[in-house]
Protein backbone atom coordinates (compact mmCIF):
# COMPACT_ATOMS: atom_id res chain seq x y z
CA UNK A 1 0.00 0.00 0.00
CA UNK A 2 1.35 3.52 -0.78
CA UNK A 3 -0.20 6.23 0.89
CA UNK A 4 0.13 10.00 -0.63
CA UNK A 5 -0.50 13.00 1.00
CA UNK A 6 0.38 16.17 1.74
CA UNK A 7 1.74 17.20 5.27
CA UNK A 8 1.19 20.87 6.76
CA UNK A 9 4.43 23.15 7.44
CA UNK A 10 6.38 21.90 10.37
CA UNK A 11 4.49 18.46 10.81
CA UNK A 12 6.67 15.41 11.15
CA UNK A 13 6.30 12.15 9.30
CA UNK A 14 6.11 9.84 11.86
CA UNK A 15 3.34 7.00 12.97
CA UNK A 16 1.90 9.38 15.58
CA UNK A 17 0.74 11.67 12.78
CA UNK A 18 -0.98 8.08 11.27
CA UNK A 19 -2.67 7.26 14.40
CA UNK A 20 -4.12 10.16 15.01
CA UNK A 21 -6.53 9.24 11.66
CA UNK A 22 -9.81 7.92 12.00
CA UNK A 23 -9.25 5.16 9.45
CA UNK A 24 -5.89 4.22 11.18
CA UNK A 25 -6.53 4.74 14.64
CA UNK A 26 -6.95 0.88 15.26
CA UNK A 27 -4.12 -0.77 13.36
CA UNK A 28 -1.09 -1.74 15.48
CA UNK A 29 2.32 0.20 16.02
CA UNK A 30 4.08 -1.63 13.66
CA UNK A 31 1.20 -1.11 11.17
CA UNK A 32 1.39 2.81 11.45
CA UNK A 33 5.61 2.85 11.42
CA UNK A 34 5.10 0.89 7.85
CA UNK A 35 1.99 3.08 6.67
CA UNK A 36 4.60 6.26 7.33
CA UNK A 37 7.47 4.82 5.94
CA UNK A 38 5.53 4.11 3.07
CA UNK A 39 3.60 7.67 2.94
CA UNK A 40 4.45 10.34 0.01
CA UNK A 41 4.35 13.83 0.10
CA UNK A 42 2.31 15.08 -2.76
CA UNK A 43 1.94 19.33 -3.13
CA UNK A 44 -1.57 19.77 -5.74
CA UNK A 45 -2.09 23.29 -7.44
CA UNK A 46 -5.48 24.94 -6.49
CA UNK A 47 -7.66 23.50 -9.69
CA UNK A 48 -5.63 20.41 -10.66
CA UNK A 49 -7.25 16.90 -10.93
CA UNK A 50 -5.79 14.24 -8.44
CA UNK A 51 -7.50 11.55 -9.65
CA UNK A 52 -10.44 10.72 -12.03
CA UNK A 53 -13.17 8.23 -11.50
CA UNK A 54 -13.03 4.91 -12.69
CA UNK A 55 -9.39 5.32 -12.81
CA UNK A 56 -6.93 2.71 -12.00
CA UNK A 57 -4.87 3.86 -8.65
CA UNK A 58 -2.63 2.14 -6.18
CA UNK A 59 -2.73 4.72 -4.03
CA UNK A 60 -4.94 5.95 -0.84
CA UNK A 61 -4.71 9.50 -0.30
CA UNK A 62 -5.22 11.55 2.86
CA UNK A 63 -6.29 15.56 2.74
CA UNK A 64 -4.36 16.66 5.76
CA UNK A 65 -4.75 20.32 4.42
CA UNK A 66 -7.01 22.27 2.28
CA UNK A 67 -9.74 21.26 0.38
CA UNK A 68 -11.07 19.37 -2.24
CA UNK A 69 -13.96 19.38 -4.63
CA UNK A 70 -14.91 15.68 -5.14
CA UNK A 71 -17.68 15.68 -9.00
CA UNK A 72 -18.69 12.23 -10.22
CA UNK A 73 -19.26 12.18 -13.85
Amino acid sequence: MVIKTTYPHGLRRDSSFFGRISPLAGITPEQLRAVAASAIIEHHAVGSIVIQEDAPSDYFYLIVEGKVDIYRE
